[in-house]
């Protein structure tokens, strides 16, 4: 029996099947990892994913760039919440 094919990651350049397969990974890491609510997570993970929608071809590594970011804009927005 052969082991399943494992699939590439969707690419920008198919922008829904991009979004699906990221928003998860995204949604998870706002929440274990940087200690954001659900919807906090939620609504960071889409602003990533849009502004990494705009930026086909300029990110080689995505999962790696989509990862970083979402926890500088958890970090970014922790520090703004702390400050009000």
């Amino acid at each position: 029996m052969r082991p399943p094919k494992s699939r590439p990651d969707p690419t920008p350049h198919a922008p829904e099947a991009f979004y699906d397969h990221y928003i998860p990974l995204l949604v998870d890491l706002g929440t274990s990892e940087c200690g954001l609510s659900r919807a906090d997570a939620q609504k960071l993970a889409h602003e990533v994913l849009v502004v990494a929608l705009g930026s086909v071809g300029r990110i080689d590594n995505m999962r790696a760039w989509l990862t970083a970011t979402m926890r500088s804009a958890a970090r970014l927005h922790q520090e703004t919440d702390a400050a009000r």
